[in-house]
């Protein structure tokens, strides 16, 4: 079943101590405590609405949908003309996927309050379950148009969009989840789009996504190296040097930044600069290889190519599989055969290979690497941060594949 948050719109002094405290309860995912906190305001004589909606809220964050109903069905006989409790309900029948009685609860709260955004949510979620995805993302962007800042809506389209197979749109989505919602929790799980599907994202929707991640976790080394590398490939190394320079701020070994500034200000005609940055590159396992292929490149770039030549052919040899390759080039391109220029090309152009091989596999572990950080960043903040009070709930998921969970609020109607 599809998780779904329980949240509750405000916190009144009307609603007595008790009632108060069960819904500071909810806040928390504490559900049982919450459950037995309202029980005991309800015996005491709270027969209000909100406090059966709460009470329900509890019993549905217990997976209790049956219990939840009732209690909500409850609050709707004691306040019909109030849309909260119906809302509740709607995404109650969600849960049982009873999608029908979700729709008539939806539709009845919507004619209550026109504005209602927990059940214009509710309507988009029911016409995802019913298939209709393209139906739910026209009705979610119609949402946000009148309400830009409403998370849970952006958050529901990022995954419609990601099921459509539009990545563009996913990515346009998150950046601007990201850029509204830089520091809240559950928003940086929406990253992980980043990492499953990096190999359908190009360029520029890898450095925006990667931006978002520097704007979430502006200490993080891993995300500015990355931003680094992406603005290199992408051909602007006028940015990545800027990317590179800021993780060895953050970074505590910052030899890959290091290589990858050198590499940037090659690309910028820099040589003597990035000849003193190369300097202080610690030549250790892959770095060595880095930094004799950038001694390369700059020898290459002043076409001092029996220089160029040298470097290359040394870090090709620093892989494992080096030797065979250089006795196959060899062999291929005798050296009585070729010009200094050309040896040097075809060396480079081997060594280029392997690297990119090399690069790919490590790649993977990278990316997981940072993917984790971001999430450690993520529950540290949920943990530290009190989030504001909120509307009618977080929505379930739109689709029940496995991904992160999402613990974003919806916003106040």
């Amino acid at each position: 079943m599809p998780e779904w948050t329980p949240r509750i719109r405000k916190v009144s002094a009307a609603d007595g101590e008790s009632l108060q405290f069960a819904k500071s309860l909810l806040r928390a995912r504490r559900f049982d405590e919450a459950q037995q906190e309202a029980q005991r305001h309800i015996a005491s004589g709270g027969t209000s609405a909100a406090a059966q909606v709460t009470l329900g809220l509890a019993h549905l964050g217990q997976r209790r949908v049956d219990v939840a109903l009732a209690c909500f069905n409850a609050a709707i006989a004691i306040e019909p003309l109030q849309a909260e409790p119906l809302v509740a309900a709607g995404f109650a029948h969600l849960q049982n996927r009873e999608v029908t009685q979700a729709e008539r609860c939806f539709e009845e709260a919507l004619r209550l309050d026109a504005d209602s955004q927990g059940a214009k949510i509710g309507i988009a979620q029911a016409l995802n379950m019913r298939g209709r995805i393209d139906d739910a993302r026209r009705y979610l962007s119609d949402l946000l148009a009148g309400h830009p800042e409403q998370t849970a809506a952006r958050a529901m389209l990022v995954r419609l969009h990601d099921k459509a197979g539009d990545v563009t749109a996913t990515v346009e989505e998150i950046s601007a989840l990201l850029e509204r919602h830089p520091g809240q929790a559950g928003v940086a799980s929406l990253l992980s789009f980043m990492f499953q599907y990096r190999d359908r994202l190009k360029y520029d929707e890898s450095i925006r996504l990667l931006e978002a991640a520097t704007r979430f976790d502006p200490r993080s080394g891993a995300a500015w190296t990355w931003l680094g590398r992406f603005r290199l490939m992408a051909g602007h190394p006028l940015e990545a040097e800027r990317a590179f320079r800021e993780a060895i701020k953050r970074r505590r070994r910052p030899g890959a930044a290091l290589a990858g500034l050198a590499e940037a200000l090659v690309e910028q005609g820099r040589s003597a600069d990035a000849r003193d940055v190369f300097g202080i590159v610690p030549r250790r396992g892959r770095l060595a290889a880095l930094v004799e292929r950038g001694y390369g490149d700059i020898c290459f770039a002043e076409e001092n190519y029996e220089a160029a030549w040298r470097h290359f052919h040394a870090a090709l040899l620093l892989f494992p599989s080096g030797r065979a390759i250089v006795a196959a080039l060899e062999k291929e391109l005798p050296a009585d055969q070729a010009t200094a220029e050309t040896l040097a090309r075809h060396v480079r152009n081997a060594l280029k290979r392997v690297m990119d091989m090399t690069k790919k596999r490590r790649s993977e572990r990278d990316w997981l690497a940072l993917g984790r950080r971001l999430a450690h960043v993520a529950w540290t903040t949920s943990r530290g941060r009190d989030e504001h009070p909120v509307a009618e709930g977080t929505p379930p998921r739109p689709t029940e594949k496995a991904g992160p969970s999402l613990r974003i609020s919806t916003v106040s109607d």
